[in-house]
């Protein structure tokens, strides 16, 4: 049980299992670190004599503790995850499909393959992970035979399949030809739905092509790259400390572009830093190093300046309106009706700010006239 416990743990957690971990998992040098997975079983056995005895008296072809016992393990406890889950899908009767396709740290591509159901028997929905595919055709022809071959590997029923969700590229998307043109073909009763969320993602990307807000997003995420090392991260340290007292916060976050969410988090966690900022900048202009005081340099002279500031203002003022709205589809919950409603409570909100903008723009004026002062920019 104890073995058990521990693998399960360590996948649970995503935590890697081995490291250095030949010889006996008993007699090893301290100072050697030789894995989670025997650091584990060592702390466990300290604290439970009769694990102990029979971890060490145990035949060594029945230890459990290999790491070929350990792949082993994670198969079976893989295995019966899976089993239970179809039998709750296959309880449910119908489900939907969620797929996407991306490649990993190291360059392959794969499928990560999700179910939607309602579970009949506390009648929640659910949203489960099945399977993760390795692609070797990325086109539609390759993407939708892999799909559907994983579905037939674990014996999923894909005529009881009524949705489909995927993004809207159109190797996935394509009316004719696409991944979910190629499903629907074989079974008629699938429904494409266009993932929510990468929606309205493209669709707030595409409301911020005024030139100072992309200035401006683009400016945040560059100087989160630039300040992203560990020399340059002490000395930011260092600017909290001396600038402000009023926040736990210890990092510049990125700007990225396929989540809304955290260019929401981005621009506030820079609005609630930007002091420390100027004033590590700052430091790092006065560097012997002339690359990294240029480039500091560089940004000041963009930050410290009246359309940065105003264009920080606005992105956070507006964002605290469509935040909601981009972690509401992220819910397994949700359903299509309270997400249209929250939509149209979102553009009410935003025509009724369009309808009072001379109003609101002083307002936003007035903050951003108030963050100048603070750091002399001239309006």
């Amino acid at each position: 049980k104890g073995v058990f416990d521990t693998i399960n743990y360590l996948a649970r957690q995503s935590l890697p299992f081995r490291h250095r971990d030949s010889g006996g998992i008993f007699n090893h040098q301290s100072s050697i670190n030789d894995g989670n997975f025997r650091n584990l079983i060592r702390l466990l056995t300290s604290r439970d004599e009769f694990f102990r005895k029979a971890a060490e008296s145990s035949p060594k072809n029945v230890t459990y503790l290999s790491g070929t016992m350990q792949n082993e393990i994670i198969v079976i406890m893989n295995e019966i995850a899976l089993r239970k889950l179809l039998q709750k899908v296959k309880k449910s009767e119908f489900f939907t499909i969620l797929a996407d396709e991306s490649s990993d740290a190291s360059g392959k591509e794969q499928m990560s393959i999700g179910l939607r159901f309602i579970d009949i028997d506390d009648g929640n929905i659910v949203e489960a992970f099945l399977m993760l595919i390795e692609i070797g055709d990325v086109t539609a022809n390759g993407l939708t035979d892999s799909l559907l071959s994983g579905a037939e590997t674990v014996k999923l029923r894909m005529e009881k399949c009524r949705g489909i969700g995927l993004d809207g590229a159109r190797v996935m998307s394509g009316e004719k030809s696409g991944v979910s043109a190629r499903v629907r073909q074989q079974f008629p009763l699938v429904t494409y739905v266009h993932c929510f969320c990468h929606r309205l993602n493209l669709v707030l990307g595409e409301s911020c092509k005024v030139k100072q807000i992309t200035l401006c997003l683009g400016t945040i995420n560059s100087i989160y790259n630039f300040l992203n090392s560990p020399k340059k991260q002490v000395e930011f340290g260092k600017s909290i400390e001396k600038t402000t007292t009023e926040t736990a916060k210890r990092k510049l976050k990125n700007t990225c572009e396929t989540r809304w969410v955290e260019r929401h988090e981005a621009v506030n966690t820079f609005f609630e830093l930007l002091e420390p900022t100027i004033d590590v900048l700052s430091v790092i202009a006065g560097w012997s190093n002339s690359d990294n005081a240029m480039k500091a340099q560089s940004f000041l002279n963009t930050v410290l300046t009246f359309d940065f500031i105003i264009s920080l203002v606005t992105l956070k003022f507006v964002f605290a309106f469509t935040l909601p709205l981009s972690r509401l589809p992220q819910s397994p919950s949700i359903d299509y009706s309270t997400a249209i409603l929250s939509a149209n409570d979102i553009i009410e909100k935003l025509e009724t700010i369009k309808q009072n903008r001379k109003e609101n723009f002083e307002n936003l004026f007035k903050e951003a006239s108030v963050v100048a002062s603070r750091f002399e920019i001239d309006i």
